[in-house]
Parts: structure tokens; C-alpha cells; sequence
């Protein structure tokens, strides 16, 4: 357990020092905390410099991918919301915008289906497995920093 929070320390202290400090730009955040998910990725896969030079550039690109479709997806339902808040919504742009949302979803579905079905050629059965898990594990670790740095922050307000 204490070997897992020491290898979340650098994680911790990059984004707890945003705490003390002016605030960075959230792209340069996002830069940072990818850098060291690359770094404990590396470790946590044991991945060989073959692997590495062929996976990295691979999930990368996906990442971008999956980055702007959050967006696109997040721009559409706010879209929806607002056409919702009138008093009397036209169907047609609800009908539209949510096709416009379902391909954006089908564009994500085949997207994460690309993404795998490549990495199945890089990597080993076990390691897709820990990739899988190392996932779940950085976004929970990321989310519950992020909630205590906030919580922390309103305290001092």
C-alpha cells in the first residue's frame, strides 16, 4: 500500500502545489499529469523501449481523440439543455442534436475498438489486463486529489 502512495507522490505534489500557487493553465495541468501517467504506465506495464515507441504514440492519439469528442459531446448537450430551457423546444433541432449525439458516441464506440484491437498487437494479454486496471485505478487517483485540493481551498476561504 505505502509503495502506491508513494508512486501517486509526484502526481500529488504537482497538483497540491497548484494549490499554494497562481493557478496554471489547464492545458499545461493536463500536459503534466499526463507526462507522469506515461511514466507510472511504463512501470506499471514494465514495458519494454519496442513497446513503449509503438504504444505511446498510439495512446496518445487517442487520448486527443477522446478529448475532443468529450468536448464535441459536452458542446452538443449544452446545446440540447438550452433548446430544453425554452418555452416551446422545435423538435427538429431536439431530432438533430441528439443524431448529432449518437454519432458522437458511435464515432467514440469505434474509436475505443480501434484503439484496443491495436494495442492487442503491442502489448501482452497480461499487460492489457494492468493497462485496464491502471486506468480505473489514475482517474480515481486524479479525481480524489482534484476533490481534496477543492475542499481544501474552500477551507481556506
Amino acid at each position: 500500500m505505502s509503495h502506491k502512495i508513494i508512486g501517486y507522490l509526484p502526481l500529488f505534489l504537482l497538483i497540491s502545489g497548484l494549490t499554494y500557487s497562481q493557478p496554471l493553465p489547464k492545458e499545461r495541468i493536463r500536459e503534466q499529469i499526463e507526462t507522469i501517467r506515461m511514466w507510472k504506465l511504463t512501470e506499471a506495464l514494465n514495458l519494454s523501449e519496442e513497446q513503449s515507441m509503438r504504444f505511446f504514440p498510439l495512446f496518445n492519439k487517442w487520448e486527443r481523440e477522446k478529448r475532443q469528442l468529450d468536448e464535441e459531446r459536452n458542446r452538443l448537450l449544452d446545446q440540447l439543455e438550452n433548446i430544453l430551457d425554452q418555452e416551446r423546444p422545435k423538435e427538429r433541432e431536439i431530432k438533430s442534436l441528439l443524431k448529432r449525439l449518437e454519432e458522437n458516441q458511435t464515432r467514440r464506440a469505434k474509436g475505443r475498438k480501434d484503439f484496443w484491437l491495436q494495442v492487442s498487437e503491442i502489448l501482452t494479454l497480461k499487460q492489457r489486463a494492468e493497462y485496464l486496471i491502471f486506468q480505473r485505478n489514475f482517474e480515481r487517483r486524479i479525481r480524489e486529489i482534484i476533490k481534496n485540493i477543492r475542499e481544501h481551498r474552500r477551507e481556506r476561504r
